[in-house]
């Protein structure tokens, strides 16, 4: 999966998610957008309701607010994430990815997240997560 664009990156890793047993369900966990706003780039988002995902090109639909949430960043820093180079906390902790929630209970979707990139490149995560 070498690809430079971000969405396309996200958009393989959500398919290799889905299907997968583990990943199905870990995808079904939450009904909640994504908003992936690119510093140098152009945004998309992903939407998880009800078990169906989609990711779109573009800035969420303010209908999606009260269940979004925003992760900066640049093209590069998505990239090496979503290609497996990098952890997002590393990124975080090095201020190269920025998560932005309307409250601190949302910190739980980083670790959400962060386990749909890991399926995606085929990384095992603990079972008590699913």
């Amino acid at each position: 999966m070498i690809k430079e664009n971000p969405i396309d990156n996200f958009e393989v890793l959500v398919e290799k998610c889905a299907g997968s047993e583990v990943g199905a369900r870990v995808l079904g966990m939450y009904d909640h957008t994504i908003q992936f706003s690119l510093l140098d780039g152009d945004p998309f988002f992903f939407t998880a309701i009800g078990g169906k995902v989609e990711v779109s090109a573009g800035e969420m639909p303010s209908t999606n607010l009260d269940n979004g949430y925003e992760i900066k960043g640049s093209t590069d820093n998505f990239v090496e994430w979503f290609q497996g180079q990098s952890r997002m906390s590393d990124l975080i902790e090095n201020g190269q990815l920025f998560p932005v929630a309307s409250h601190t209970t949302k910190r739980h979707i980083d670790y959400w997240v962060a386990q749909i990139v890991r399926i995606g490149n085929g990384i095992k995560i603990p079972k008590e997560v699913y």
